[in-house]
């Protein structure tokens, strides 16, 4: 009889002990660590596009394919800008898997498992991009900095089931995000500008092999809000039908070419950020048509201008003409003694002669400063000659 209870309990052990290592290894998940990214000094944004509320009947366009629709694009506008390296799709799926997120569970705990997620991912920020329906659908978009999770988050009403229709509202949306956020994106470029080269010390995912108690819920389906969430806890509401149907208006404005401020290889993106700023106040003044960047940077390589800026002024007329650009504006950021000095001026592509010529300046390490001076800087280049 003994022995009989022994088998038995011998027999229920072995049955039991993978039982137990297999709920064991379904409580803790396991994340996939990625290798440190080349040292750069770009920055590295995670991009998240998610859903919130939905239709009635549900949406036309399934998640997936909206996510991966949505990814595509909005790395295609960041890369353009040359200041930004966007987090691979196949690096975010190895520490995420393919699971699949609502907007609730990104934003549970103050961004908590946004801000961990992007530290795996060695990312100094992420951009979350959102569609919801409340009471009729809208788009957000939300840039978080990893490191002190400040929160900067614009939506606007819009019109969806025709082809393309997100795609001029997602510039628009970056637009708006990047007039808020100019000097935290600045103040993190000098931080990494700063830095002789990239220490993995600083940006390492944590060691832990098994995911923390934050991250194991991302295992839980997510559950959406009791109650509907307001209008003004989404961001700062803009109007982008109407921003899209004013910059349509162009007859009788001047179209102008406004090239990246040369600079230093460890001012890069603290000058991409001035440039791409000059650009929005100029835009605020109503009477200019800027040429997109992009447009700018294909007809640069056409014109063999080389990789590191536009050095000779007679090339930069040059490209302004094929661009069809009847002014140009060329400028340089550089370090004289303790000071960083910004200077630019305006030039005409038809007669090559220098229409305005303007400069900023401040200490070495506080260029977050020259912000605050780019509407002046504008103003004095658009002056008339």
């Amino acid at each position: 009889m003994v022995r009989r209870n022994l088998k038995v309990m011998k027999l229920l052990s072995l049955i039991a002990l993978p039982i137990f290592f297999l709920i064991t290894s379904c409580a803790e998940v396991q994340l996939s660590t990625i290798p440190p990214p080349s040292p750069n000094a770009k920055l590295r944004v995670f991009v998240q596009p998610t859903s919130s509320t939905e239709p009635r009947h549900g949406w036309r366009t399934p998640h997936k394919k909206f996510e991966k629709k949505i990814y595509k694009e909005v790395q295609q506008i960041l890369a353009k800008k040359g200041m930004y390296e966007v987090v691979p799709r196949k690096d975010v799926q190895s520490v995420l898997g393919r699971r699949t997120l609502r907007i609730w569970s990104w934003e549970k705990n103050d961004w908590a498992l946004t801000r961990k997620v992007g530290k795996w991912l060695y990312a100094e920020y992420a951009m979350i991009l959102v569609r919801g329906w409340h009471p009729k659908p809208y788009w957000r978009a939300v840039l978080i900095n990893i490191e002190t999770g400040k929160q900067f988050a614009v939506f606007s009403h819009v019109r969806v089931g025709t082809r393309g229709a997100y795609s001029p509202v997602i510039k628009e949306s970056y637009r708006e995000i990047f007039r808020d956020a100019k000097k935290d994106l600045m103040s993190t470029a000098i931080r990494i500008g700063n830095r002789k080269k990239v220490s993995h010390l600083e940006h390492r995912a944590p060691l832990l092999k098994k995911v923390p108690a934050s991250i194991q819920q991302i295992e839980k389906p997510p559950v959406a809000p009791k109650k509907p969430r307001t209008l003004a806890s989404l961001g700062r509401e803009v109007d982008i039908a109407k921003t899209l149907e004013a910059k349509s208006a162009e007859k009788g404005r001047i179209r102008l070419a406004v090239y990246d401020l040369e600079s230093a290889k460890h001012l890069k993106i603290v000058a991409l950020i001035l440039s791409e700023a000059l650009r929005e106040e100029l835009l605020r003044l109503g009477n200019i048509v800027l040429v997109n960047r992009e447009n700018m940077n294909q007809v640069v390589q056409e014109v063999t201008l080389g990789q590191t800026g536009l050095i000779d002024e007679k090339q930069a007329v040059q490209a302004g003409k094929a661009l069809a650009a009847k002014q140009i504006i060329v400028g340089r950021l550089a370090s004289i003694g303790k000071s960083s000095l910004l200077q630019a001026k305006r030039i005409d592509t038809e007669t090559h002669s220098t229409m305005a010529i303007s400069s900023i300046k401040c200490k070495q390490g506080k260029e977050e400063v020259l912000l605050d001076q780019m509407e002046e800087l504008a103003d004095k280049l658009v002056q008339a000659p």
